[in-house]
């Protein structure tokens, strides 16, 4: 959940006249998603609080923003910087994301058809329709859209069919 508040920022620290800048300052619920964060700075926000911070880091904040900078949780960061851009609602299945995974890792179309026990004509018909899913040309293209996409964001998982080996 987002809102948004308008204020004059007041005077100016350096010389004590009357400022013409206006802040916009956005207020997330606690537990925002880097979305909601994404969402804020879209909407033009210098500054981002959660609701409940208190009034150091309101201060805080605010003195950033009034300085040009805008403060974010290092988490939200890191998702925004390796998140270029909103992931489309994609349906993927367990398979095409350990594939995913495989291939980012260097995996031949040999190896991952050996792991799989299936043809390679197969995994080379799976990766065609992932490229085409992510809408990619090739290999390199789709798994970098999908590390943007956050894709390649969790350890992959276990091979279908397999158990996790808990030793």
């Amino acid at each position: 959940m987002l809102s948004r508040l308008g204020f004059e920022a007041g005077k100016d620290p350096d010389d004590g006249q009357p400022s013409s800048s206006a802040m916009s300052l956005a207020v997330v619920s606690s537990g925002a998603t880097p979305n909601d964060y994404r969402a804020a700075l879209r909407l033009g926000a210098d500054a981002i609080v959660e609701v409940g911070a208190s009034l150091t880091q309101l201060g805080w904040l605010l003195e950033s923003a009034s300085a040009g900078f805008t403060a974010l949780p290092s988490s939200v960061v890191r998702a925004l910087a390796t998140r270029l851009a909103d992931p489309p609602q994609l349906s993927l299945d367990e398979r095409d994301i350990h594939l995913l995974h495989r291939v980012a890792e260097g995996a031949t179309v040999t190896t991952i058809a050996n792991e799989l026990d299936i043809s390679e004509r197969h995994v080379r018909r799976l990766l065609n329709h992932l490229w085409r899913v992510l809408q990619s040309q090739s290999r390199l293209p789709g798994v970098v859209i999908a590390a943007r996409w956050g894709l390649l964001e969790d350890p992959a998982p276990n091979r279908p069919g397999q158990h996790q080996n808990l030793h």
